[in-house]
């Protein structure tokens, strides 16, 4: 049962920080160039939060399948 909030946790984290990345992408299309650049970095940051996030996933479930594997 603790597997399955974990899962749905990261999987909201990370469609979250997704989602708001695209915003800031929406956002960049539509504005001047000297706030565009601004607004692509902090997409650019929200991306890389989720990529933190899946890697985090992927880490805490491999070392979860390794105590299980030692009992």
């Amino acid at each position: 049962m603790i597997q399955l909030g974990e899962r749905f946790l990261y999987g909201f984290e990370i469609a979250g920080a997704c989602i708001i990345g695209l915003i800031f992408i929406g956002m960049a299309f539509s504005s001047d160039p000297d706030t565009a650049w601004k607004l692509v970095i902090a997409a650019v940051l929200c991306f890389s939060i989720a990529l933190f996030f899946g890697v985090m996933y992927l880490t805490n479930k491999k070392e979860r399948e390794k105590r299980q594997f030692k009992m």
